[in-house]
């Protein structure tokens, strides 16, 4: 039997001020699945971020997480619900005057009545399962970009949410540093067991770790494609989405190729 997705959007409709920017989408995310959001600057991803995460709500259609809905539940239910989501910021968003330590217990102190002796251990731990155990004391600031995005992986896990949220993780990193946390985050499904949703630009990420993806669009205002990101490349049957995932130029009725990484 097909295990119900942990994520499910059915004709959503994205947007600002009643203005949409991406309609009709429709996608579910199964469980254990690594999970991309793509697209090139302006498509979009932003926006669709934004309502995952509950900052803005839907112009239309339905988002649901472990089967409860956004728009037909009450909005403490939601936000209970949304708890699911560990969200890893573009930027990392680590608080500078704080320890890598105190900055994985915020979310702890925040939403538990732990002691803090408990929240501290946690906290250790959470930096420990993305290799920064030696790390827990210093600031953000002194240390490398890999290690602050590491440690905002860390401050997502705090709670152990089932679904990891990825916002551009590979923005600003070299290529190696990029592979380096690819393989994290496909050592963390291994060993724990989430889910994870990836909004990105990065093709070499998404070929490394993703599951299956979709590919969102501005000329379409929605979803151009959807499937195992291989397949897209080799098979799928529009030019335009062949193109950007093996970044040919841009033609003038087709879609923009996609960037390199760090862009």
């Amino acid at each position: 039997m097909k295990p119900a997705p942990v994520l499910k959007a059915t004709n959503l409709s994205v947007g600002y001020d009643g203005q949409p920017v991406l309609r009709n989408l429709s996608f579910e995310v199964r469980p254990r699945e690594i999970f991309a959001i793509l697209g090139g600057s302006g498509s979009g991803k932003t926006t669709i971020l934004k309502t995952l995460i509950g900052i803005l709500p839907p112009l239309a259609g339905d988002l649901e997480i472990a089967g409860v809905s956004m728009t037909r539940s009450s909005p403490d239910r939601w936000a209970h619900v949304s708890r699911s989501l560990g969200v890893l910021f573009q930027t990392g968003a680590l608080l500078a005057d704080l320890t890598l330590a105190e900055n994985v217990m915020l979310p702890i102190r925040a939403q538990t009545e732990l002691p803090e002796s408990t929240a501290r251990i946690l906290a250790c731990l959470k930096l420990s399962q993305v290799g920064l155990a030696d790390a827990e004391s210093r600031f953000p600031n002194e240390i490398s970009g890999g290690m602050r995005k590491r440690a905002g992986v860390a401050r997502a896990m705090a709670l152990d949410p089932p679904i990891l949220v990825l916002d551009e993780p590979s923005s600003g990193l070299d290529p190696v540093t990029a592979a380096e946390l690819d393989e994290l985050v496909l050592g963390l499904r291994r060993d724990l067991g989430i889910t994870v949703l990836l909004v990105t630009h990065d093709l070499a990420s998404t070929f490394a770790v993703a599951d299956r993806c979709i590919l969102i669009d501005r000329e379409v205002a929605g979803i151009r494609a959807e499937g195992v990101p291989a397949r897209l490349r080799d098979e799928h049957p529009d030019p335009a989405v062949r193109a950007f995932f093996r970044r040919e130029p841009p033609r003038p009725d087709g879609l923009k190729k996609g960037g390199p990484r760090g862009e």
